[in-house]
């Protein structure tokens, strides 16, 4: 199978790609005796001979790790700002890997970190339909009517037409709602979005599911690789895709195994290193505790206290997309 000359020097582990496409420019690179000087040149890896200034390259082994990536980092591999990036957080590693998808700066969260193309491809395209799921902490209270119909509906974000195949409520918090919500279209920022459209802005955003894989287990700031059994459902997963048979999108933990197995005692996680944190559920109560609002005390007259003039805003109830007024404090939409 043809692949572009840099791409395969990247999985070779030579440099990133930007760097290899240097390589060849600079005249390094010789393909079956000649110097290759065109950037989007394709080979075959199984039958053109590659050398890097003399020397055979050879294809890195396939690796697959999970990254729980912290808020204040930047998904890239670089970044021209100095900020700090998701490949300062990773510990050291055997293979290069690279991060699959993005989490933009603030959010939280599964990411996955692989040298494998295919892989990649498979979860980011939106050709490919992999879901990824949040569990996002909206300004107001939402209500489920709201969320049913978002799910069975959708919304046009520009030419593109989300339909979440989840968006349930977990619980109103005093002045914040906790939704999941389950999307597979790729596009930028989509959740965040979604419900900015809604009229409520998301305050924080944690990715919990990508495809079969889970942060279940995961600490907060940690990697660690992929289980044998996870890489054979994302294989089978890939597999049933380009079959064209029909995809289970039921939740997979690697210590709970799949609908009808009987439920086996889960052994030694696999090794995982980063920051410390709560695992499996306290993950998730650590993180809502964390978004719930603080109180400071009795409200005043003026509304709550700790609030900049002693004023409370006045609930507003915005038009949102699909129809209906949202409604005030304590009641639901429509």
């Amino acid at each position: 199978m043809e692949e572009r000359l840099h791409k395969y020097l990247a999985r070779c582990g030579i440099d990133s790609r930007r760097k290899c496409e240097g390589l060849i420019a600079r005249g390094l690179v010789e393909v079956n005796g000649e110097v290759a000087r065109e950037l989007g040149i394709k080979i075959d890896p199984e039958k053109d001979r590659v050398r890097v200034e003399g020397k055979k390259p050879r294809p890195e082994k396939p690796a697959y790790y999970l990254h729980y990536k912290v808020k204040g980092v930047t998904t890239t591999v670089s970044d021209d700002l100095g900020r700090k990036t998701v490949m300062d957080c990773l510990p050291p590693l055997p293979a290069r890997v690279y991060p699959v998808g993005r989490l933009d700066r603030e959010s939280e969260g599964l990411l996955v970190f692989t040298n494998d193309g295919r892989l990649a491809r498979h979860l980011t395209h939106p050709s490919r339909g992999v879901e990824k799921t949040y569990r996002a902490v909206v300004e107001g209270r939402i209500g489920e009517e709201v969320l049913r119909e978002l799910a069975e509906k959708g919304l046009r974000l520009g030419p593109v037409l989300i339909k979440p195949s989840r968006a349930t409520l977990v619980r109103h918090n005093q002045d914040s709602s906790v939704v999941l919500v389950s999307v597979s279209e790729g596009v930028n920022r989509e959740v965040r979005r979604l419900f900015a459209a809604l009229g409520h802005e998301v305050k924080r955003l944690l990715r919990t599911r990508v495809g079969p894989l889970e942060l279940e287990g995961l600490k907060r700031g940690a990697t660690r690789p992929l289980t044998p059994g996870e890489v054979a459902r994302l294989e089978k997963d890939m597999a049933d895709r380009d079959a064209g048979r029909p995809v289970s999108g039921t939740r997979i933990s690697p210590a709970r195994g799949r609908p009808g197995e009987r439920r086996k005692r889960p052994g030694k996680p696999p090794p995982a290193s980063g920051a410390a944190g709560g695992e499996g559920k306290a993950v998730l109560d650590d993180w809502e505790k964390v978004s719930r609002p603080r109180k400071f005390g009795r409200p005043g007259p003026g509304g709550p206290a700790g609030r900049a003039g002693g004023g409370a805003r006045s609930p507003v109830p915005p038009r949102h997309p699909l129809g209906k007024p949202s409604g005030g404090r304590g009641g639901r939409h429509g």
